[in-house]
């Protein structure tokens, strides 16, 4: 039985960036290519309408690369538990 994953939006964006000229950046760019190619196809992958609407900001042709790589994920509604989920995690968590 496949275990569950929901992919935030840093996965389609490091996944479709163009290569960093930052070491760290580029690094993890580099895990999650080789995460995305090799592991992710063992889990049941999910994603969220933010991530979504996340995914779609900025240029034009960088968000159609990551909406791309998204296309096909299972999408999780976004709910009142969900809501209640990320703000007891922003309480308690400090995200940018």
């Amino acid at each position: 039985m496949k275990e569950d994953v929901y992919i935030e939006t840093t996965i389609p964006s490091y996944l479709t960036a163009q290569p960093s000229r930052e070491i760290v950046a580029l690094a993890r760019q580099q895990i999650t290519r080789d995460w995305w190619e090799n592991k992710s196809q063992i889990y049941n992958l999910f994603v969220s309408e933010i991530v979504v609407s996340e995914a779609a900001r900025r240029s034009k042709s960088a968000a159609a690369r990551r909406i791309s790589a998204i296309e096909g994920i299972k999408r999780l509604p976004l709910n009142n538990t969900a809501l209640s989920l990320a703000s007891k995690i922003l309480e308690t968590v400090q995200i940018p």
